[in-house]
């Protein structure tokens, strides 16, 4: 889960709270909704990169990641999908 800045959540705020009744949020880790994945299986995940294995599986909202991603999308244009290419903006 992305940082309390990312453009969904403020529609998880109202579904978690119930301002928003026509919105069902669950935030629960992979391993309490998959019963098939527990939470040892997933430790080299958490000892790789343990800020996206607690946004990834451990449900948790992380700071930082919208501003990556927008400079990421800044810089960079998808071409036909095989690729990407520098914008004029970011030579």
């Amino acid at each position: 889960m992305h940082g309390n800045s990312h453009k969904n959540h403020p529609l998880y705020q109202q579904g978690a709270s119930g301002a928003a009744s026509d919105l069902f949020v669950i935030q629960r880790p992979t391993w309490q909704v998959n019963r098939t994945i527990t939470r040892e299986s997933l430790e080299s995940e958490f000892l790789a990169d343990p800020d996206y294995a607690r946004r990834e599986y451990g449900a948790e909202w992380i700071e930082g990641v919208l501003q990556i991603m927008e400079a990421l999308r800044r810089r960079v244009i998808n071409v036909g999908g095989d690729g990407f290419e520098p914008t004029a903006s970011s030579v």
